[in-house]
């Protein structure tokens, strides 16, 4: 189940990789991934609200620290800390 969430909010930017939450239809990851976390963690859903805001981007501090959890990880397993 977390991956599939990572997965459908990782987003490539030109500038740099983000987390983002995107679109309103049924099928965009920001419906998906909130529809998945009120079934799953409700207690969780006001959070991923204010975590993600209303233009759906994660807070530069909480990128950042992201990234560089995610980065040691990376070397702590011996993963790219790529897709590209």
């Amino acid at each position: 189940m977390q991956r599939v969430i990572a997965k459908s909010i990782l987003n490539k930017t030109k500038r740099r990789d983000t987390l983002a939450l995107y679109g309103s239809d049924p099928g965009d990851n920001r419906t998906l991934v909130m529809r998945a976390v009120e079934k799953h963690y409700p207690q969780l859903v006001e959070k991923y609200q204010r975590l993600f805001g209303p233009d759906g981007k994660l807070s530069s501090y909480y990128r950042q620290a992201f990234a560089e959890k995610v980065k040691g990880l990376c070397v702590q397993y011996g993963l790219r800390d790529r897709l590209v």
